[in-house]
């Protein structure tokens, strides 16, 4: 039996391994240098970030931002729809969260920003409401309802359940359904069209 310390190496002569990691140290520099800008870059470019730790930064300033608002915020509002739409859970759950709580201070949307206020709905019924995790799905019902309270007209909610029904993805045509079930029942079926 041979002795594992007199074995030959295979790497040879022609491997430099402190070139290698002198390179490795720079692609290291590199890369947090430029997560470092993407950090400083501004909210509405931060909440798109292919990061997700960038986009959960931006979520925690829209946090700080919602508990000291006094009034409607357009800059922050426009962003919901971006908000509902990422692709990590914690994330979406947060996002989620945070719109909720921007409608319990109880402001008025204006009417011009109803476009917002329905993209947001959309979205939180495609990415919210049809999500598997349950805390993202009851999240996800108490927003919509607290959406549609704000709608001046529920005639774009139902052209939004109505378009998700067409899409024949059975996770979006069953979200859709049972949404509308919950909204007659809170709502009434006289405040559809």
């Amino acid at each position: 039996m041979t002795n594992v310390d007199d074995l030959p190496c295979s790497c040879g002569n022609g491997y430099d391994f402190e070139a290698k990691m002198a390179q490795m140290e720079l692609e290291f520099q590199q890369k947090k240098q430029q997560e470092e800008q993407e950090f400083s870059l501004p909210l509405p470019q931060r909440i798109q970030s292919k990061n997700w730790k960038c986009r959960k930064s931006a979520l925690d300033e829209i946090s700080t931002k919602i508990i000291s608002l006094s009034e409607f915020n357009e800059d922050i509002f426009k962003l919901f729809p971006k908000m509902t739409q990422d692709t990590h859970q914690g994330n979406l759950e947060f996002a989620i969260e945070l719109i909720i709580n921007f409608f319990k201070i109880q402001i008025q949307i204006p009417h011009e920003h109803q476009h917002v206020l329905n993209e947001t709905l959309k979205n939180l019924i495609e990415k919210g409401y049809s999500a598997l995790k349950p805390a993202i799905k009851e999240k996800s019902k108490d927003a919509i309802v607290k959406c549609c309270e704000h709608l001046t007209s529920m005639d774009s909610l139902c052209d939004i359940i109505s378009n998700l029904i067409d899409t024949k993805n059975q996770k979006l045509i069953q979200a859709a359904v049972s949404i509308s079930t919950l909204l007659l029942s809170l709502f009434g079926s006289s405040a559809f069209t």
